[in-house]
């Protein structure tokens, strides 16, 4: 953990890197549910204000592997890869099914729970 990096905590995960092990970065966020959607949202960019200048909005591609997205309404967790939502702002996790009933490219926040 340390201030001024573009992740918010790492941790070492057995793999084929470094003798076995690599580093996963993880950037944390708080989601919130749109309940009338049956979804949970998260900002997926970071938004730089410097004083007398533009904004500059910046995503976290290489910058870290996973976003772990806590949402206080439910308690829960959800561990989603920051390479899933590399060209959008917000993240999208669905709690419900569509209202129009559609199947196909749907993000259930089932498949990302940490349990």
């Amino acid at each position: 953990m340390g201030d001024n990096r573009r992740y918010d905590l790492a941790y070492i995960e057995p793999g084929k890197w470094f003798n076995g092990a690599h580093l996963v970065r993880v950037q944390c966020k708080q989601g919130w549910l749109e309940r009338e959607n049956g979804t949970i949202v998260f900002n997926t960019v970071n938004i730089g204000v410097r004083p007398g200048r533009n904004h500059h909005i910046r995503n976290y591609i290489g910058d870290a592997e996973i976003f772990a997205v806590y949402v206080p309404d439910i308690e829960k967790v959800y561990m989603v890869p920051v390479e899933m939502t590399s060209h959008a702002s917000k993240g999208y996790l669905r709690l419900a099914p569509t209202k129009n009933n559609q199947k196909k490219n749907i993000v259930w926040a089932s498949d990302f729970e940490l349990r």
